[in-house]
């Protein structure tokens, strides 16, 4: 079907033309919210090669398995950071519901995504969690009662020995 006819089949009428760009806004509106669901859920794709890049560098303190546990440490925190830059192309317009105003532009909405941006960081959350995870493995977060032992505190014996009455006097 050529445009000449799709205008014909339509009508020249501005009720027409309003439903034809309503139309138009929508499918790419429908087109932006399933690439932003794909950017959403890129960080939970990742997830498995990732464990398997930790479980490779082993539990070994090495340049390799840290430079692995630093980039998973800080990735999400900078990730969360650029959320809103980095779902900006994906921005809702919406038009008017008056069909008086057919000169006014689309407005962009960053509204509908927030599913999406949720998603995203909670994705994040979970490459952080992981790299929380092999930090323990490796023995960096202090877990133990024996990484806390410098801020233990001694009491005073609760018995003098005959040596040390003799040598202080009391």
């Amino acid at each position: 079907m050529s445009k000449a006819e799709e205008r014909r089949a339509l009508g020249d009428g501005a009720g027409d033309q309003q439903a034809v760009i309503r139309a138009s806004v929508d499918r790419a509106n429908d087109l932006k919210m399933k690439k932003a669901w794909e950017v959403a859920l890129s960080p939970a794709k990742s997830l498995p090669m990732q464990a398997f890049m930790l479980y490779m560098s082993g539990s070994g303190i090495q340049i390799f398995s840290m430079g692995i546990v630093w980039m998973l440490l800080t990735s999400p925190w900078q990730a969360a950071w650029n959320v809103l830059t980095t779902f900006e192309p994906f921005k809702q317009t919406s038009l008017s519901d008056d069909p008086t105003t057919t000169d006014a532009p689309p407005k962009p909405s960053i509204g509908p995504l927030i599913l999406p941006i949720l998603t995203f960081i909670g994705c994040q959350v979970l490459v952080l969690a992981l790299g929380v995870w092999k930090c323990k493995q490796m023995g960096l977060v202090p877990s133990g009662t024996g990484d806390w032992l410098q801020f233990e505190t001694r009491e005073e014996p609760p018995e003098w020995s005959a040596v040390r009455l003799a040598a202080y006097g009391q």
